[in-house]
């Protein structure tokens, strides 16, 4: 009877480590796992890449230029931002593109920056793109000199998902 007494109380201590050690009790530190979700898939791309949005836009930034305005508007923070876009539409409806919307500016810090009107500079890609037709433009920043900067398109703000164009330094 003591003997099976001792190998119940040795099986009990034996299960009481496996809990412990599994569920990590006795940690101070915190324990944080990721799982995968069905969240927004991201893609990232370069200036002079034809991305495929969706089933049937195609968006392209063309370029990128920097100005330091004219006599009547000068930048606030060292340079305006031009990125030049142009977007496709191969499908068969219509599709609405707001600029202040579907795009988003940061630099490596990840401060996000404003769109702003530059009389000098395209007009932004904003409107109707027919089936079969195309939209160009110009989103205009006011922005730091020196900076590394990422543009965000985000194809539907409803599902989430994104695309980013890394546009280099300027």
């Amino acid at each position: 009877m003591g003997r099976n007494l001792g190998l119940g109380c040795l099986g009990l201590i034996v299960l009481i480590v496996i809990i412990v050690v599994a569920t990590g009790g006795g940690s101070s530190g915190v324990k944080v796992t990721s799982t995968p979700s069905a969240a927004a898939k991201v893609q990232s791309f370069n200036i002079g890449d034809t991305i495929k949005v969706g089933d049937n836009l195609l968006f392209k930034v063309d370029s990128v230029d920097s100005s330091a305005g004219d006599q009547f508007q000068t930048p606030t923070k060292g340079q305006y931002l031009i990125v030049h876009v142009t977007m496709t539409n191969n499908g068969k409806s219509s599709v609405n593109v707001s600029s202040a919307i579907s795009f988003e500016l940061r630099d490596d810090t990840g401060e996000s920056f404003t769109e702003t009107f530059l009389t000098t500079a395209p007009k932004p890609p904003d409107g109707t793109i027919a089936a079969g037709d195309k939209l160009a433009g110009g989103l205009t920043y006011d922005v730091p000199k020196g900076k590394t900067f990422k543009l965000y398109y985000k194809n539907d703000v409803f599902s989430g998902g994104q695309v980013i164009v890394n546009l280099g330094a300027h």
